[in-house]
């Protein structure tokens, strides 16, 4: 089973995540295959802070991580109203996140950079992946007209970065700025960049995204930090839903969309808004879960057996765990073929191998 994983990550995987296993210096071996194929996301801290090392984590962000493609760590500020304004504050620091009594040995000077993008998806070597691109003046017609974010940096300087506070807006003629910033060594130190967006950006129809990235140009050994942004509104409890579904088999008006059989694995996609547990079941004699999304809710998320109305093991298997999208509305995972001699005639006959069910709390 591993030799086939193996074969997947080479064939299919590979050139996509290559770029990201370089960037957080990731040695790849047999052994950890399974564990860097994956995506190195986002949405996932204590999985990507584990993979990078001492010095990268004195490079640190409440809200960027050292992702290789900022769609993994997605962001959405949730609001109560479509007439409030979405805010967040996103700080940079020169020691590990909830550890300040260890900092960069060196001044970290760096470059902030914020840009308007939308998602775009393509296929890769028979692999969907979804990737920011930049957006346009023409992406903001219609409802989006006038639509803006407000950027305050902060920062207390550094080098030859000097102490100061600037305040930019983006918009459809200001698509994108950058900011100095510094973080002197002698102590424990915070810049902060305060985003503020118009209240037409929530869940706009354009896909809109605010792209942060912080790439330091002092500072060995330090990894750029990346994030996008964007703003939705709180469902109200008729509108509480959580959904799951494999990209590959809704995105057929992709172009480069293969059949099923094209493929050793798949990305399965589970989002959705609100509070409460899932619940994701799946045929093993057919598909095996991606470890790296078990691990990522609770070192202890453990499949177990379903079974039958005479206690015999149906072959399937299942986790539950609980979501909320005040905290995240996305989670990427895969399944992997459970050996070389499955296959799939069609979507369909992936789809009935996986089943996924939402049961919102009651405050939702």
């Amino acid at each position: 089973m591993k030799q086939n994983i193996k074969s997947f990550f080479e064939r299919r995987i590979a050139p996509v995540v290559l770029a990201a296993a370089l960037l957080l210096g990731a040695a790849i071996v047999t052994a950890g295959i399974v564990i860097y194929a994956e995506y190195t996301k986002s949405t996932r801290a204590k999985r990507v802070i584990a993979a990078y090392d001492e010095a990268g984590m004195l490079f640190s962000s409440n809200y960027l991580l050292p992702v290789g493609n900022v769609v993994q760590n997605r962001r959405m500020i949730v609001v109560s109203s479509a007439n409030d304004t979405p805010t967040r504050i996103v700080t940079i620091c020169n020691y590990a996140q909830g550890v300040d009594t260890k900092t960069y040995e060196r001044d970290i000077e760096y470059t902030l950079t914020a840009r308007f993008v939308k998602i775009n998806y393509t296929y890769v070597e028979n692999v969907l992946v979804a990737q920011a691109v930049p957006a346009t003046a023409a992406d903001f017609a219609g409802d989006l007209s006038g639509a803006t974010v407000t950027l305050t940096f902060s920062t207390g300087g550094a080098g030859a970065t000097a102490e100061g506070t600037s305040s930019v807006t983006l918009s459809s003629s200001t698509l994108s700025q950058s900011f100095s910033g510094g973080l002197d060594k002698h102590a424990a130190n915070s810049d902060t960049c305060q985003v503020v967006m118009s209240s037409n950006l929530i869940d706009n129809t354009a896909g809109l995204y605010l792209e942060l990235s912080a790439e330091t140009t002092s500072g060995a050994g330090l990894n750029a930090l990346k994030g996008l942004f964007g703003a939705s509104l709180k469902g109200v409890k008729e509108q509480v839903s959580w959904s799951g579904y494999f990209n590959e088999a809704g995105a057929r008006d992709v172009s480069g969309a293969a059949a099923p059989s094209a493929f050793d694995g798949f990305n399965y996609v589970i989002e959705g808004s609100g509070a409460g547990s899932c619940t994701l079941s799946w045929n093993t004699a057919k598909l095996e879960i991606s470890q790296i999304f078990l691990t990522e809710f609770s070192p202890s998320l453990t499949p177990h057996s379903i079974l039958d109305d005479s206690n015999q093991d149906t072959g399937w298997k299942q986790v539950t765990f609980n979501v909320n999208s005040d905290e995240k509305s996305r989670f990427d995972l895969q399944f992997y073929l459970a050996s070389s001699s499955v296959s799939f005639a069609d979507w369909n006959a992936v789809k009935n191998c996986v089943t996924f069910v939402y049961a919102a709390s009651s405050g939702s």
